[in-house]
């Protein structure tokens, strides 16, 4: 179905075989020549999400942007099947795998690689060409890349990454789930649309 929230229009296209459902926002701004795969979902949450020419979401990606956090995909950028991308900036050439996950405020550079189940954390900026292997984690500006297990947990505590500063501007204190009540409040009111 169609959806109108608002002041915005969010869609669902399906395309016959009825798989693909990515939702359409105002504030989403595809150029031309990106291939957007079935089950991927693309939200432009009070910010934009810009995809540039010839990128490719696979199926089952999730693409989101946050009130002022948002998604810029650059040039020929590959996000994986399953991959999430939150309010990041991915510069042109760089590669998500399947299942990768990368946290607002993210930045992947030229030609960087994100493999299977890799994590780039809030706030960490991936340097151009840099590689996260599979299932470790990048942290910090430039970003230190390391396995899971203590290393990863030390790091985050020393970067102080604090998730809910970064996407509502507030310390953990104030948070709660109230954040993200408010945040989605909007969409009480989603109805279907017919459209001519």
């Amino acid at each position: 179905p169609i959806v109108s929230t608002h002041e915005r229009l969010v869609a669902r296209h399906r395309r016959q075989n009825g798989k693909t459902r990515w939702k359409l926002a105002r504030q989403l701004l595809a150029v031309r020549d990106q291939r957007v795969h079935d089950g991927a979902v693309l939200v432009a949450e009070d910010a934009p999400v810009r995809v540039a020419d010839r990128t490719v979401i696979m199926e089952n990606a999730v693409v989101r942007a946050w009130p002022q956090l948002p998604v810029e995909l650059g040039r020929d950028v590959m996000i994986g099947p399953g991959a999430n991308v939150n309010g990041a900036q991915i510069d042109d050439h760089a590669f998500v795998a399947a299942g990768a996950t990368i946290f607002p405020a993210a930045h992947i550079g030229e030609r960087a690689i994100v493999r299977t189940n890799g994590v780039v954390h809030i706030n960490s900026e991936l340097p151009p060409g840099r590689v996260v292997p599979e299932g470790w984690t990048a942290i910090g500006r430039p970003a230190e890349v390391v396995p899971p297990g203590q290393d990863e947990r030390m790091l985050f505590s020393l970067y102080g990454m604090n998730f809910t500063k970064a996407v509502f501007g507030e310390s953990r204190a104030e948070v709660g789930l109230k954040n993200y009540l408010d945040l989605f409040d909007g969409h009480r009111t989603d109805r279907p649309v017919t459209l001519d």
